[in-house]
């Protein structure tokens, strides 16, 4: 007969008290003990550094009361000033006394605190003059609007008049650094400094005059900064407090001394004359791959030994949103963890690790102890939960079964260390508001006027201290993803970071995909194919190839097919499936060298004639090839015997109109460029642009020759008119420089427009132009011969992509704009042009 159920029920729970108490053994190894100290150590160091911080903001609160009730005993009426400060206070009585200040604000978008937001900044009070500037990247951006209707409305109370004003995209730098750059040389004469504030940093009504003041009194001090305390709304997600409670300990280096290390992007007070003339080239460093405009100026103050100061008074407070979905929040995060491994300095990224690994330690100190005391305390609430299952008291001269549960006999260590972990962290959690309270109490006293007041009673603690739960274990994941990962997405900015140098970059026709060629640091080729999904450049295939590969193209055969041809640095040229690039389909001997470029042409609608691929080689030799006969080539113009050997390095197909016809363009490294006639097989046409020719090509080439484009070293390019070709004269030509110093590395015609065309030079830099053509392509000559008139061109945009040479560019054959560019940094990149449709 089985057991009674009651029997049985006792006899499982005898069973699950046993494995609890070994489960609770496994909590007393050293190892444990130690983690749950270390964890102890870490509440400690957070329990001090908030209490310290309470102390300063506490004090800073004390004065600025005595501050206020000594203007408040002094005589002045007139509500409506009294809201925006006395008039015979200390505004008032020194007005014009104080330096003149520009206030720039990178803004993008009109958020639910926007406004408030805004009003705090435009109605600051100040002595001296004052400029905002609104920053923005698009005139159609919703925060135009909002601004200048808001700067309208409170024109009464301003200490200045504000603008909105439009940045260029950003390229080699995030879009905010983009803007705060624009906005510094917008800035006008008059003012000595700079504020440079976040458009989510809510200021007090003194807080410029004051920041002003501190930088005034202090000779040796270079900026002021401060630090945000983050509010968040009645009924705020989880999320948002975790992005509140990433920023509670990092609160602590900006309040333990008036002088600090630190630099908080939401407000920088700069001298404006030393950002202008970049005398520490910190807009030198933001330009040049900067992401994080803080660290990047406190890695230069480091270096440079400038002195940054952080006054107890410059704490602000900063509304957060409501709700922070899952993607807003892992992209937050990537992004600060991001900028601690960008540098501008061997110094800069010392100090970025040295945050980054300690970063870490401290998260995963917290977190892991964490999770120990939490399944402790969880086994031993089952415990005691079970007690009265149990016999707790077998006779004298035995022990109570609750000493066991806790046992307190068998691993004292363990146990002390687990009460000092909550020990430490009641402290901390008990500083950490007693700071909160005392810095809404500052707030009070600096924007007494405040509605809603701010007080402690906004947070919800148990959202607070799970938030930091959550935020501190999600953090070294994402560190180490963040660390792995090649790419982000940076306000709409798309990087991809590579281990190769690349030497060309081409779009797959058809496709939202392009493929990178070039060779790794063991001199091996590298052939990898990208695609684009979403906002992410996705590596989808890779090929690790036995030579270094230097050029390749599409074209010989119809777009559908997708047939990729390369040359490499043996001197062979390759047929490839871009679908299928295990191994190439073809492959033969077509220079005794590198093969330094390659055109194809024949393969797409519009362009008359066979499929070929016209090559240059080191060798000098030009040879035009058919994939059906392999052997030797349909044509070749080699060097003259005897004569010494220029490198061919760039080729063009063009004059594909029809199909007996047919052309090749060459450029050579002193400067010839040559039209060759595969029709006469013979030479039509040479020239020297006295610089070596980088890139040729025709503006079509399915079409009678119209005009081609030479880029060359020195910063020159030329655009030949290829209508009218003059017996003596030639074709006639304009002459342009770009970039000035920089070698350009290419020019690309747009494939939706043959007037645009794009140069990449060696300054990083990408300028795209268009051609006009002259009222009369034609003219006599005085001895009655037809001779050629140039056009002009004109520079409709310009943008920095790189430190380094833009080395291969390529337009999409199916979208208007987009086009992929890859630089000697090892980065490959994807932008767009836009408006493009209305030139």
């Amino acid at each position: 007969m089985p057991p009674p159920f009651n029997v049985a029920l006792q006899t499982a729970v005898d069973h699950l008290v046993i494995l609890l108490e070994q489960w609770s053994l496994l909590f007393c190894h050293p190892l444990v003990a130690f983690v749950q100290l270390q964890g102890a150590i870490v509440g400690l160091l957070l329990a001090g550094g908030w209490l310290w911080a309470g102390v300063m903001r506490s004090r800073e609160a004390r004065k600025q009361c005595r501050r206020r009730h000594q203007r408040l005993s002094k005589p002045y009426s007139c509500s409506q000033q009294q809201r925006f400060g006395p008039p015979g206070g200390q505004a008032a009585a020194i007005s014009g006394a104080f330096p003149g200040v520009t206030v720039v604000l990178p803004v993008k978008g009109c958020r639910a605190h926007s406004r408030r937001t805004w009003r705090s900044q435009l109605t600051m009070l100040y002595g001296g003059s004052v400029e905002f500037l609104f920053v923005v990247d698009s005139k159609g951006d919703p925060a135009c609007a909002a601004v200048q209707a808001l700067a309208l409305q409170l024109s009464q109370h301003m200490a200045g008049g504000a603008r909105v004003i439009v940045a260029p995209p950003a390229t080699t730098h995030s879009q905010k650094i983009g803007s705060l750059i624009t906005g510094i040389q917008a800035a006008g004469r008059d003012s000595k400094y700079v504020l440079c504030l976040d458009d989510d940093a809510t200021m007090h009504p003194h807080s410029l005059q004051m920041l002003v003041q501190a930088l005034e009194a202090d000779d040796s001090a270079f900026m002021a900064t401060g630090y945000p305390l983050d509010i968040p709304p009645a009924g705020s997600s989880l999320l948002t407090y975790c992005a509140l409670a990433y920023h509670l300990p990092l609160l602590i280096a900006f309040s333990i001394r008036q002088a600090t290390s630190f630099v908080w992007g939401g407000c920088m007070l700069l001298p404006l004359a030393a950002l202008k003339s970049d005398a520490h080239v910190i807009l030198q460093a933001w330009r040049n791959g900067g992401y994080s405009d803080d660290l990047t100026v406190a890695a230069v103050c480091s270096q440079q030994q400038l002195k940054i100061l952080c006054p107890s008074f410059a704490i602000f407070p900063q509304w957060l949103d409501a709700d922070m979905p899952w993607r807003r929040y892992w992209n937050y995060l990537r992004r600060q963890l991001y900028v601690m491994d960008t540098y501008t300095s061997p110094h800069n990224r010392a100090l970025n690790h040295t945050m980054m690994a300690l970063h870490t330690y401290l998260s995963l100190a917290f977190v892991i102890p964490t999770v120990t005391v939490a399944l402790r305390v969880g086994i031993w609430g089952v415990q005691v939960g079970l007690l009265p299952t149990q016999t707790v008291w077998n006779g004298p001269g035995t022990s109570l079964r609750w000493v066991h549960v806790f046992a307190a006999g068998t691993c004292p260590l363990s146990t002390l260390s687990l009460t000092l972990f909550l020990a430490a962290f009641a402290l901390a959690g008990t500083a950490l508001l007693w700071m909160v309270a005392v810095s809404c109490a500052l707030f009070r006293e600096l924007s007494p006027d405040a509605q809603p007041p701010y007080t402690a009673e906004m947070f919800n603690w148990a959202k607070v201290w799970a938030a930091f739960f959550v935020s501190n274990t999600i953090l070294p994941f994402c560190m180490v993803y963040t660390a792995c990962a090649s790419s982000i997405d940076w306000s709409g900015h798309l990087q991809r970071s590579l281990n190769l140098t690349l030497h060309a970059v081409r779009w797959i026709p058809k496709s939202a995909r392009l493929v990178a060629l070039g060779e790794y640091p063991r001199t091996t080729g590298a052939l990898q194919v990208y695609e684009l999904q979403e906002r992410e450049l996705k590596l989808i295939h890779e090929a690790e190839l036995p030579t270094a590969i230097k050029c390749g193209a599409f074209g010989t055969t119809t777009f559908a097919s997708r047939a990729l041809v390369t040359g490499n640095f043996l001197g062979q040229v390759s047929w490839w499936d871009a679908d299928r690039l295990q191994e190439p389909l073809l492959q033969f001997q077509a220079h005794a060298g590198i093969v330094n470029c390659l055109d194809c042409c024949g393969g797409q609608p519009g362009e008359a004639g066979p499929p070929e691929v016209a090559t240059g080689g080191r060798d000098g030799c030009v040879r035009v090839w058919d994939a059906r006969q392999q052997d030797a080539p349909v044509v070749a113009f080699e060097p003259d015997s005897g004569s010494q050997v220029r490198e061919c390095w760039s080729v063009a197909f063009g004059n594909a109109h029809e199909q007996d016809e047919r052309s090749v363009l060459a450029g050579f490294d002193n400067g010839d460029v040559k039209l060759l006639d595969l029709r006469m097989g013979k030479q039509r046409w040479t020239t020297n642009l006295r610089n070596g020719v980088c890139s040729v090509a025709f503006d079509r080439r399915g079409i009678k020759e119209n005009k081609f484009v030479a880029a060359c070293l020195e910063s020159r390019f030329h655009v030949f008119d290829a209508r009218t070709q003059h017996p003596e004269q030639g074709f006639a030509s304009v002459e342009s420089t770009v970039a000035q110093g920089a070698t350009l590395w290419g020019a690309a015609h747009s494939p939706h427009n043959r007037e645009l065309f794009m140069v990449s030079a060696g300054d990083g830099s990408l300028h795209l132009f268009k051609y006009n053509y002259p009222d009369q392509r034609s003219e006599k000559a005085g001895d009655g011969s037809i001779r050629g008139v140039a056009g002009t061109v004109e520079e409709l945009a310009e943008a920095s992509f790189s430190s380094q040479p833009i080395c291969a560019f390529d337009w999409s054959p199916d979208r208007l704009g987009l086009f992929c560019c890859a630089a000697l940094d090892q980065c490959l990149r994807v932008g767009i042009t836009t408006r493009l449709q209305n030139l």
